[in-house]
């Protein structure tokens, strides 16, 4: 007889407002989950620049929800699954105790993905992967006292190309890599080429990445199309790659730190979001980052100031990354997080 696979939802959105960061940190442990035999679907809304047909295309089922939610959407979504599943995966800043703990009390077990603690959730783990002061603490009286918590870098959800990417550096030119996450709403990309083509002192060249939904896109195809040192990448499936060969990234927070310190990339970071600030800042403050702030008040002339000086340190440049190597194992943190939940679901 064929033993029956753990079914396991994943409850994400992607959108223009939010970024494509919490879909995809949850595709990087689907795969993970699948790898190891259980089966794994997606419940997301039909924002506007959702990823719905990315993780179909990953080979995940998405059963699609309208994009208002209800007054119940525990219920909207047991109706819109219909099959019994053992575990819930919720990766959303507007989703918290209320919405879990019916699951719970059917008997699902519930992980819950975070970054903000600054809500009461009902679950069996919490992750949250980032690097705060005093993060060992910042959930207590948020989870229930039995729930595990997976806490810090070390879980950090990295796709495996990123533990087996071998890192090229130390070329005569300098090498760049500018991603501001899915859709760059406020559109930092253009504001950083604009400030690299201020450059006359030194040879450069960059690999420019942006997401599909981005809604700049068209902006930045135009700027890169007239500048031949601009190599443009759309919804990449190599940003291990690119990551490896770059000298320095300009870009954002949130999940790309984890990616960026396991290949030991030096980075100027600028905050897209709240949640990203508090991380950047600490990482910063132990030399793994410089951080400009802001996305909304951060200048042209300020990333050509900062990067200019930066690609005339090389020592500098030898500093950051080798404090943001430390930070994260070069394996990452998936197969610990799939570990632990295979524990209590398989036995």
């Amino acid at each position: 007889m064929t033993p029956v696979r753990p079914r396991v939802i994943v409850r994400a959105d992607a959108s223009v407002a939010t970024g494509a960061g919490h879909v995809m940190r949850c595709l990087t442990l689907a795969r993970a989950l699948r790898s190891r035999a259980f089966e794994v679907s997606f419940v997301s809304r039909g924002h506007e620049g959702n990823l719905n047909h990315i993780v179909s295309q990953a080979g995940f089922f998405v059963h699609e929800l309208g994009p208002s939610a209800p007054n119940d959407e525990a219920e909207e979504v047991a109706r819109t699954v219909g099959r019994p599943f053992e575990v819930l995966v919720v990766d959303h800043y507007a989703l918290g105790a209320p919405f879990t703990r019916p699951f719970i009390e059917r008997g699902v077990k519930v992980l819950v993905i975070d970054d903000l603690a600054n809500r009461v959730h009902a679950c069996h783990w919490l992750l949250d992967q980032n690097l705060v002061e005093g993060f060992e603490r910042r959930y207590d009286g948020l989870v229930p006292p039995q729930a595990s918590q997976m806490l810090g870098p070390r879980f950090a959800l990295l796709r495996e190309e990123f533990a087996s990417q071998r890192v090229v550096r130390g070329g005569p030119v300098a090498k760049l890599l500018l991603s501001f996450g899915g859709t760059d709403p406020q559109d930092v990309t253009t504001r950083t080429i604009d400030a690299l083509r201020t450059f006359v002192w030194a040879p450069w060249e960059a690999d420019v990445v942006i997401g599909e939904t981005n809604p700049h896109r068209a902006a930045v195809e135009d700027l890169c199309r007239l500048d031949a040192r601009l190599r443009l990448h759309v919804q990449t499936s190599r940003m291990a790659a690119l990551m490896g060969e770059a000298d320095l990234m300009v870009g954002a927070g949130g999940s790309t730190h984890w990616e960026r310190c396991a290949l030991g990339l030096p980075a100027v970071v600028v905050s897209l979001a709240e949640n990203q600030r508090p991380t950047t800042a600490y990482l910063a403050s132990l030399g793994a980052c410089v951080d400009l702030g802001d996305a909304a008040t951060v200048t042209t002339e300020r990333i050509a100031r900062e990067v200019m000086a930066l690609l005339g340190d090389r020592s500098r440049l030898a500093e950051l990354a080798l404090a943001a190597a430390r930070l994260v194992p070069k394996e990452g943190g998936v197969s610990r997080v799939v570990e632990e939940i295979s524990s209590k679901v398989c036995g």
